[in-house]
């Protein structure tokens, strides 16, 4: 899950499903007011389920971070290339962000409307 608040800046989003299970990849990069260094977080979801908000999917997530954007960004598509080429990704789609807090929360949102793999569940911040 992302957690996309007011502090936040959100530079893309990556996702493909794998060609040789039910399941999918998706890697964020992020940044929080404050903090030099980015944040990759690298998502991997074994579906169990069609409902995807239903807590019954297996994901295991990792991140790193640092503070060279340009290096995080080889690394996503490096990652991606490899995969496709060895056969367990389909294709990889880009969604560039480039917003921070509501207005990246608006753009996932546009591109949610055109893109099925992409689910939203809005939540309130409680005080």
């Amino acid at each position: 899950m992302l957690d996309i608040t007011e502090t936040t800046y959100v530079e893309a989003l990556w996702f493909a499903p794998f060609a040789d299970r039910d399941a999918d990849v998706m890697v964020f990069i992020s940044r929080e007011d404050g903090d030099p260094k980015w944040k990759m977080e690298m998502r991997f979801k074994y579906y169990a389920s069609p409902d995807p908000f239903d807590k019954k999917d297996r994901r295991n997530g990792y991140y790193v971070k640092d503070e060279n954007l340009a290096k995080l960004l080889k690394t996503v598509e490096g990652l991606y290339a490899l995969g496709y080429k060895e056969g367990h990704l389909r294709h990889h789609e880009k969604i560039t962000i480039q917003a921070k807090g509501e207005a990246a929360a608006d753009k996932m949102i546009m591109a949610a409307s055109t893109h099925d793999w992409i689910h939203i569940k809005q939540e309130k911040v409680k005080p």
